[in-house]
């Protein structure tokens, strides 16, 4: 795997992506996970008081 590009925000979720070329061809993936799906997009978190 190449990566080709700098880490750009996820329209999605806005987390890092990059560009890159593996044997399956170019794809953006998320840095860390390493996967094109966003997955699960974190909200505001609750303190559950009050």
């Amino acid at each position: 795997m190449t990566i080709d590009s700098p880490p750009q925000p996820c329209p999605r979720c806005l987390r890092p992506t990059v560009l890159v070329t593996h044997r399956r061809g170019r794809e953006w993936l998320h840095v860390g996970t390493w996967l094109a799906r966003c997955g699960r997009v974190v909200g505001p978190v609750s303190s559950g008081l009050g």
